[in-house]
């Protein structure tokens, strides 16, 4: 790999920052690294991820990234402005990424997987004691499926999920939203009174909540 020039402006008490992830992006990948960038430095990386050839009018830093990505082989890249986002399962692929990035320039992060969790596809892991996850369109008015979860103690709705449900709403409220629900009959049950209007049902699986701050680390 050709480094260009080593990040120099770097300083010892610079932070990364970290975000835990709580399931598989696009169910394969574990890590993520989001940068965030100006216009003309997306337009490299959706050339470089569409395999059309990239200039050599770039900042260093750029260049060093490509240079990266050229020897890597199971990753992923999605520009999604103000971002480019890198999906990889190598954590040493993330980590030298991190290291090639003025500080000084470019804020970014770093998503990962919680502390000793094995992720698996399909499942969201959550420290919330229920089983599925429900995403309901704002097509879901339904005001006795509210009455029966809200005094359901397995269900548990947010308030925008309350706001599509309410037959009362005469407002805003939002396009999509989501609720828990903890066991199979329950599950059943809430798909007899949504039917259709239920766009998508994520299995949970519980992990031990953290008492100390996950998000936020130092390298």
């Amino acid at each position: 790999m050709r480094i260009y020039k080593k990040n120099t402006d770097k300083k010892n008490t610079d932070t990364i920052t970290y975000k835990t992830t709580n399931q598989l992006f696009f169910d394969t990948y574990k890590f993520k690294i989001s940068i965030m960038m100006g216009n003309s430095e997306l337009a490299v990386f959706r050339r470089f991820a569409n395999k059309i050839r990239v200039g050599s009018r770039m900042s260093v830093c750029i260049k060093n990234i490509l240079s990266a990505l050229h020897d890597m082989t199971d990753y992923e890249i999605r520009v999604h402005a103000p971002n480019v986002n890198i999906y990889t399962n190598n954590y040493k692929d993330i980590s030298y990424i991190a290291n090639l990035i003025d500080l000084n320039k470019y804020n970014f992060y770093i998503s990962k997987p919680p502390d000793g969790v094995e992720m698996s596809p399909h499942f969201i892991y959550s420290t919330l004691p229920f089983d599925f996850k429900i995403h309901i369109d704002n097509s879901c008015r339904n005001q006795e499926f509210l009455s029966w979860s809200s005094t359901n103690e397995n269900v548990r709705l947010t308030k925008s999920s309350k706001k599509i449900l309410d037959e009362n709403t005469r407002w805003w409220y939002p396009s999509t939203a989501y609720f828990y629900i903890k066991g199979e009959h329950n599950l059943l049950l809430a798909q007899m009174y949504l039917g259709s209007s239920i766009r998508k049902i994520e299995k949970m699986m519980l992990i031990e909540k953290k008492t100390s701050q996950d998000n936020l680390n130092t390298i």
